[in-house]
């Protein structure tokens, strides 16, 4: 996503905005975890459940989470699955037919045997373990996958040799098909920026029927497992959806402001992909958690199906001075079906009576982060980004502006659209009439 600047005039008023943090699960999105808990923390403490080895090495959450690029569920941090010890399971929407599509983030950093860490099982776990995400190391180190509907050993790994302490997407197909012992797996592997917005024709391996082995009669929970003294996996963002669209890329949005303009406040949200999507509503309200009232008469048309960046806007004339507004997105897909996006906040205050160029949040990022100055009076304004050698890498604003406060949305890519490397950066805000530096750090 490109950065953006917003504009107050000096007429009005202090602009506050948090970008886009939290979603509501769309209609066919089953499940979604990405392990928005204290580093540290035992899974068990969470909605998850221990069904063998419990209290024994729990499975905790690391910093920072597994990113990759494009992809929805980045928001929290990771669980890690490190050495033996239990194994937790979280339930979903039971499903007894159609298509399962589960994905997920991983990064294995030791990988001793060939093992599975991975699963799904009906709601009521017990012991029947059902589409088990393999990986090994092979001789020269690098790491396999595979897959198995429920065989305790896979007859064939990935041909690729996919590297140690790297992040790649893994989707996994659960195909339902009538009979005793008809259903298919089969397992798709990606590394960044890969991310197809349909499905392959080809998955990686599969599908796999595995006709000696019995079906479930439903399938409802999702597992992780520690099974090795010296492993090493970290996972992240788990989705599991109907469709491929759900799982791997749903409609997802880049980011949601409000800004105050005049005697207004000014709605904007962008899409970084749309999946039959009919349009938009706004919700607004004076208390974080309730009373959100819808402020559109009519629904803003959105684009159906797209998979390149859309932007929409609303203006909200029925704001007073003094107050803070609450806002809500919410998509409506071709069923009908609502998801939410927010809350984002806007308060009225007064206009700046100094320059200021503020700490970026969050910091240390990825991959997103927002810088927020304000201005005393109008004029030629530069905001740059510079790497520790004092290479201009990024432009973010440069051109005139009147009096007011701003925030602008880095993306933590260069001027060519190159995305730049973890590490430390500096920032420098600059008018006729002030100069400010700072330091932020991109991380990967």
């Amino acid at each position: 996503m490109s950065a953006k600047h917003t504009f107050i005039p000096s007429a009005l008023l202090l602009f506050y905005a948090f970008f886009l943090t939290s979603e509501v699960v769309q209609a066919q999105l089953l499940f979604e975890e990405n392990f928005n808990y204290p580093d540290g923390a035992k899974l068990t403490d969470y909605s998850w459940s221990a069904h063998s080895g419990a209290g024994t090495n729990p499975v905790t959450v690391t910093s920072p989470g597994l990113t990759y690029t494009n992809y929805p569920s980045v928001s929290g941090n990771a669980a890690l699955l490190d050495k033996t010890g239990e194994d937790v399971n979280r339930n979903f929407a039971e499903q007894s037919s159609g298509v399962l599509y589960v994905s997920f983030l991983v990064n294995i950093g030791n990988m001793p045997a060939s093992e599975y860490f991975l699963h799904l099982g009906p709601t009521n776990i017990g012991t029947t373990y059902i589409a088990k995400v393999w990986a090994k190391t092979d001789e020269s180190g690098n790491i396999e996958f595979s897959i198995t509907k429920k065989s305790s050993s896979p007859t064939e790994y990935t041909d690729n040799n996919y590297s140690r302490n790297t992040t790649y997407l893994l989707v996994l197909k659960y195909e339902f098909v009538s009979g005793s012992s008809n259903d298919l797996v089969s397992l798709f592997v990606f590394a960044d920026p890969n991310l197809p917005t349909t499905e392959p024709a080809v998955a990686t391996l599969g599908p796999i029927d595995e006709s000696s082995q019995s079906d479930p009669s439903n399938l409802g929970s999702i597992a992780l497992r520690q099974f090795h003294a010296n492993q090493n996996i970290t996972v992240d963002g788990i989705r599991i959806g109907l469709s491929w669209s759900d799982a791997p890329v749903p409609v997802e949005l880049s980011n949601f402001t409000a800004t105050v303009v005049g005697e207004q406040v000014r709605l904007a949200w962008s899409t970084a992909t749309e999946t039959e999507n009919l349009g938009f509503h706004l919700f607004r309200s004076m208390d974080v958690g309730k009373d959100y009232q819808q402020i559109t008469t009519e629904l803003i048309k959105g684009s159906g199906s797209s998979d390149r960046a859309r932007h929409y806007s609303f203006v909200d004339r029925n704001v007073m001075p003094g107050q803070t507004y609450y806002y809500k997105l919410a998509d409506v897909d071709f069923a009908g079906n609502m998801r939410f996006h927010g809350p984002i906040s806007v308060t009225v205050e007064a206009v700046p009576s100094s320059y200021s160029l503020s700490q970026n949040y969050p910091n240390p990022f990825n991959p997103e982060t927002a810088i927020q100055f304000s201005l005393k009076e109008a004029g030629k304004v530069t905001l740059r980004i510079y790497n520790l050698q004092g290479q201009l890498v990024r432009t973010l604003v440069d051109e005139e502006k009147l009096a007011g406060s701003y925030s602008v949305l880095w993306n933590g890519t260069s001027d060519n659209g190159v995305r730049l490397a973890s590490g430390m950066y500096y920032y420098i805000l600059k008018t006729n009439k002030f100069e400010r530096v700072r330091k932020l750090i991109l991380m990967k």
